[in-house]
């Protein structure tokens, strides 16, 4: 991954802030500060919040999920589940944008089952997870995150991700393929006119029979 590439790391405070906090500072020593987005704080007062984290995380060649044993929320509230939920939109929105996701588990933590978690983050649980533990192996592990990351290739730029609306994919499929179709029938029909008409017309200008 260019070392210019920005990260950005998704995460709850009340679940994983303090692992996170050395997690960031491993990150800045490789990739430099300006690489890597921690906090939603940076948000101004007034903007969409929405908006502001979708372009946070388009703009991103990476999303770290870094997953404690509270990451879902508690019992008593399951915030994953709540349509506004920071942490739910910035998986959602980097998996509708083709951003590369890796999740991390700190704390002992099991990756979420399928079945518990929101329809659209569900495909979260397909990803290939990265444990990060405790000391005396928590920098061997955070070598091996960085070693993985490194090893990314570079994310295509978003004018080349243009991305369809769900609901279109299927009719610009049809519609590639009708315009290939006619595209071909146009080339075969200017192929074979001239050599029809040679055929049928004689030097002379004497017509036969086809």
């Amino acid at each position: 991954m260019p070392r210019k590439a920005k990260i950005f790391l998704s995460y709850r405070r009340d679940d994983a802030e303090d692992v996170v906090g050395r997690i960031y500072d491993r990150l800045v020593g490789a990739f430099g500060e300006p690489a890597i987005f921690k906090d939603v704080d940076s948000i101004p007062i007034g903007v969409d919040f929405r908006k502001h984290l979708l372009a946070a995380v388009e703009g991103s060649q990476l999303l770290l999920v870094v997953i404690g044993p509270a990451w879902a929320g508690s019992p008593e509230r399951q915030r994953i589940h709540e349509p506004n939920d920071f942490v739910r939109l910035e998986v959602r929105f980097a998996l509708e944008n083709a951003v590369p996701i890796i999740p991390v588990l700190v704390r002992n933590a099991r990756g979420p089952a399928p079945d518990a978690m929101p329809e659209d983050i569900r495909e979260l649980a397909d990803r290939q997870y990265l444990v990060v533990r405790g000391d005396p192996d928590f920098h061997r592990d955070v070598d091996r995150l960085i070693k993985g990351i490194r090893r990314l290739p570079a994310r295509a730029s978003r004018s080349r991700l243009v991305r369809w609306p769900a609901a279109l994919r299927t009719t610009r499929k049809r519609v590639l393929l009708v315009a290939a179709l006619g595209f071909v029938g146009v080339a075969l029909a200017a192929s074979w006119l001239p050599a029809r008409r040679a055929a049928i017309v004689d030097p002379a200008g004497v017509l036969r029979a086809e």
